[in-house]
């Protein structure tokens, strides 16, 4: 039970780092177009 509980918190946090990094990648290339 821990175990899984601790497995999707994991997850979201691994989601979470995802999406900041492609928000930044995103900002880079922006920011070289303009």
């Amino acid at each position: 039970m821990f175990l899984k509980k601790y497995k999707y918190i994991l997850e979201k946090n691994i989601l979470i780092y995802f999406i900041i990094i492609y928000n930044k990648f995103n900002i880079k290339i922006a920011g070289d177009i303009l």
